[in-house]
């Protein structure tokens, strides 16, 4: 990388569904100088979601232009559909303050090789459970029972990879709040 942040960079990460975008707008709300990060996908908005707000929606066609333009920092495959982050608007987020996003296990470990390490602060938000992820996971959107296989059989990688982040934390049901708090330490801590 060749352009150096000016400011810190804080990454949610963990597996789906267990409220990473939940946490990041807590967090936001609670350190008001956080910026949101936005990342790229190649899936459909859900409900509620809003274009450039949450995610830049694009086609796989125009992702895989990206990759191969090198326009990411980072880019994984999960569930049929490309997430990544861009360098052009990252950069000059981290410019003008400290920003937060979420990104899949597959993408923080090329930003762990690529990115400045002293500017990156990585947080893994773990289930309470396999069952209790496996029910929240169904409960946001209706997918096949392929697609929740592969969910869950992916779940013990990502457990495996905590170990690469700087913080973990348990995400229990009902107490989102206090892990909102936990990750809101943490920022202001290295925020200083």
């Amino acid at each position: 990388m060749t352009d150096t942040p000016r400011y810190p960079f804080f990454i949610v990460s963990g597996p789906s569904g267990v409220g990473k975008n939940t946490v990041v707008e807590g967090v936001r709300q609670a350190v008001p100088e956080l910026q949101k990060a936005t990342t790229y996908t190649s899936r459909e908005p859900r409900p509620g979601e809003l274009e450039a707000k949450m995610k830049f929606f694009v086609s796989r066609e125009e992702f895989e232009r990206k990759i191969q333009d090198e326009e990411l920092f980072e880019h994984a495959s999960y569930a049929g559909n490309y997430y990544g982050t861009p360098k052009k608007e990252l950069l000059a987020l981290l410019s003008e303050g400290p920003a937060m996003t979420d990104i899949e296990t597959q993408g923080v470990k090329q930003l762990l090789e690529t990115f400045p390490r002293e500017k990156l602060v990585t947080i893994f938000l773990k289930p309470s459970s396999v069952e209790a992820l496996t029910k929240r996971i169904t409960a946001r959107a209706p997918i096949s029972e392929e697609e929740l296989a592969g969910r869950v059989a992916r779940i013990e990688e990502e457990l495996a990879d905590a170990k690469l982040y700087d913080h973990v934390i348990v995400n229990e049901e009902g107490k989102v709040e206090r892990t909102i708090d936990q990750v809101g330490e943490y920022v202001r801590a290295a925020l200083g």
